[in-house]
């Protein structure tokens, strides 16, 4: 399971670079286009329920427990940040986040 996880948040750190930098020209160009917006919070989730079930499996301690702490800040940002009903400034700002967030997460997994 847990290598399950680390195989997902892969393709999360990749996926979320991708739809990153899509939405950035996508908004800084005036382009239309989709947001892709449910395709990352629906992979952030079932990373999220991979990480919970991996944590118990094999507990995180000192400063690795920040990992998770890191994580459920990309979730919450995810879903509340980059929802299409939200003001374009508002999805940008949200996207780099969960893409700075991602990064500064799995840097605490030792």
């Amino acid at each position: 399971m847990v290598t399950l996880h680390i195989v997902v948040g892969v393709a999360l750190l990749l996926v979320s670079l991708i739809l990153m930098i899509w939405n950035i020209v996508r908004i800084t160009q005036k382009r239309s286009g989709r947001s892709f917006s449910r395709l990352l919070s629906t992979l952030v989730d079932i990373q999220v329920l991979l990480g919970i079930i991996a944590y118990m499996l094999k507990p995180l301690s000192g400063i690795g427990i920040l990992h998770p702490i890191t994580m459920l800040l990309v979730l919450a940002v995810v879903h509340t940040m980059i929802r299409d009903k939200r003001p374009e400034r508002t999805q940008l700002i949200g996207y780099i986040l969960t893409f700075v967030l991602i990064v500064i997460g799995v840097s605490f997994v030792r």
